[in-house]
């Protein structure tokens, strides 16, 4: 018997009874989308830690590589460095040889030309004594044929028969 009571009391069990169930699928859909935002969460930090490892063996790697480029640079400058040097200690040797030579071609010059010189004076010299010698020569001829009476052709003459002379 359905009294307006009973129906009341039904009424308002079912009331409760939609307000409990409406309460806990609001509770249950809070935890369930609580629970999503943290898996969510979890997964976005999983992918951040993971982005931030990958990130730090990308530039590890980075460094490592730019450090054999550097060390590979550095050896290729060292190499050229030791070759521009041996270079340069050659071209270095040869002009202080270029040099040692020009400074005895020069010695020797100045040699000869003081030689030359020397020879040129003595030359002169004796060109001098040559000509004085015959001059005095010649005053002496002149002398001779003064004192001798005779001209130089007489006295080879009178030379030559007195030689011929004596020769037989």
């Amino acid at each position: 018997m359905l009294t307006p009571l009973n129906i009341a009391i039904v009424i308002g069990f079912a009331i409760v009874g939609f307000v409990v169930g409406y309460v806990l699928s609001k509770l249950t859909l809070s935890k369930a989308v609580s629970s999503a935002k943290s898996e969510a969460k979890r997964i976005l930090d999983e992918a951040k830690k993971e982005i931030e490892l990958k990130k730090s063996q990308m530039e590890l790697e980075l460094e490592r590589e730019r450090s054999r480029s550097r060390a590979k640079f550095e050896q290729m400058t060292q190499s050229k460095r030791n070759e521009l040097n041996r270079l340069e200690k050659r071209l270095d040797e040869q002009r202080e040889s270029i040099e040692h030579r020009a400074d005895l071609i020069r010695r020797r010059e100045r040699e000869l030309g003081n030689l030359e010189r020397k020879l040129q004076n003595k030359d002169r010299i004796l060109t001098e004594k040559q000509k004085n010698l015959d001059e005095l020569i010649k005053r002496e001829n002149e002398k001779l044929e003064q004192i001798a009476g005779m001209t130089q052709e007489e006295a080879k003459n009178r030379l030559m028969e007195n030689m011929e002379s004596k020769a037989r």
